[in-house]
């Protein structure tokens, strides 16, 4: 865990390589700042 932010860090398997792709995808790299909007 990220104790500054307390999220996960070093994801691994399926899920960490897809959100990897997600990030990659969006250019949202280390040290970025980024907002997140969920919508129902």
């Amino acid at each position: 865990m990220d104790p500054a932010w307390g999220v996960p860090t070093g994801v691994t398997g399926p899920g960490g390589a897809a959100l990897d792709a997600f990030y990659s995808s969006k250019r949202v790299f280390d040290g970025d700042a980024f907002k997140v909007w969920i919508t129902p």
